[in-house]
């Protein structure tokens, strides 16, 4: 994988209050740019609102989040746990964003260029069958492929993905996992789970958390066999 120029992020003694309630608390860690960084956790642990931290949705409500060189969408794009598609055909999701991107020069804004970028973002997730469909009116699964395939026509250099599978049948999610790991080939992913399965699939690092706290970030051939995840496997 090629250097990353925004990466790494420095994430120095963040807390995060909502209405009084400490929601994150005293977060320090690194995220580097090899691979696909998993954060993990039961539901409520803080996994989507770190990655929306990140991702700069949220502000926190002390503390520093630092990148090397601070990215912009689309060099910065997130797919959050349910898909956010317009109200038009699959081809206007994907199209659209791309017409607005500031990474793409004018001369690649033409229709006709902009119209090859959508069929081969389609062919990649395998959904070609489902180009004048209206967005609306997919599944679930469908809908989540969807917002893959615009990420990938972005060409991010850093992906947020929250739960992109946690609604997701297992024969969906095993070629979700594929389309992620493809994508982790040119742009740096972090993502987060409560699947077990998905980190042990995915994952170069993981970052485990448990009330707003971070309990342990390392390897994944370390993270497996630490009290911390022995720990989080029996409260499961």
């Amino acid at each position: 994988m090629s250097n990353n120029h925004f990466l790494p992020i420095n994430i120095k003694s963040i807390d995060l209050t909502i209405n009084t309630k400490a929601c994150l608390n005293n977060i320090d860690l690194q995220i580097n740019d090899n691979g696909i960084t998993v954060i993990m956790g039961s539901n409520g642990s803080g996994k989507t609102l770190l990655l929306k931290l990140i991702a700069g949705v949220i502000t926190p409500t002390q503390g520093l989040i630092n990148w090397h060189r601070q990215p912009q969408p689309p060099e910065l794009t997130m797919v959050p746990a349910k898909a956010v598609l317009l109200n038009r055909s699959v081809i206007e999701n994907i199209a659209l964003p791309l017409r607005h991107a500031k990474n793409y020069k004018p001369h690649q804004n033409r229709k006709g260029a902009i119209d090859k970028i959508v069929d081969s973002a389609l062919a990649w997730a395998d959904i070609d069958y489902l180009k004048h469909r209206h967005a609306k009116s997919l599944s679930t699964g469908e809908q989540q492929l969807v917002a893959l395939a615009r990420a990938w026509a972005l060409k991010p250099d850093i992906l947020l993905l929250d739960e992109i599978t946690a609604n997701l049948d297992p024969v969906r999610t095993q070629k979700m996992n594929q389309l992620v790991q493809d994508l982790s080939q040119f742009c740096k992913i972090i993502l987060t789970t409560h699947s077990i399965k998905q980190a042990k699939a995915l994952a170069s690092d993981i970052l485990l958390m448990e009330q707003g706290k971070v309990l342990l970030h390392t390897d994944k051939n370390n993270f497996f066999d630490s009290n911390e995840f022995q720990h989080f496997l029996a409260l499961q």
